[in-house]
């Protein structure tokens, strides 16, 4: 990823195995070093879509808006947040109308205290999904 510490941005380059450009992004930050916008554009250079996040006053992720090409907004994601942090419940909106709810439910924590297993349920569907991660620290 390149930094260009003039702008506040990183960009960064996606190849596919043969070496050939994929796409380009640049991530654009606000002034507490959080991401406030995710420009992504196609190999030719033009723009392929476009992400804005919103912050609570607590610094965590509170809505993420995601546009088409055109500008059109194609869904807007809700976060919520349980009292140690984590993200417990995702809404997206397509035309202000619910089309994903996510609920999420953390089982099994290592020394650290994070998450090694994880129940996320789609409340719209009824589909249950059980994540498991490992972490590795390095001293």
């Amino acid at each position: 990823m390149k930094k260009d510490y003039k702008t506040g941005k990183d960009w960064l380059k996606l190849y596919d195995s043969k070496g050939v450009l994929i796409s380009l992004s640049c991530y654009a930050y606000n002034k507490n070093g959080d991401i406030d916008v995710l420009a992504i554009y196609d190999n030719s250079g033009s723009l392929y879509r476009q992400e804005e996040y919103t912050y609570n006053r607590n610094n965590q992720l509170k809505y993420r808006k995601v546009f088409d090409r055109y500008g059109k907004k194609i869904v807007k994601i809700e976060f919520r947040y349980s009292q140690k942090g984590e993200v417990v419940e995702e809404k997206g909106t397509v035309d202000n109308k619910l089309q994903i709810h996510f609920q999420l439910e953390y089982l099994k924590y290592d020394y650290m205290g994070n998450w090694l297993k994880m129940i996320r349920s789609e409340k719209l569907t009824g589909k249950t999904e059980i994540l498991l991660r490992s972490i590795e620290y390095y001293e």
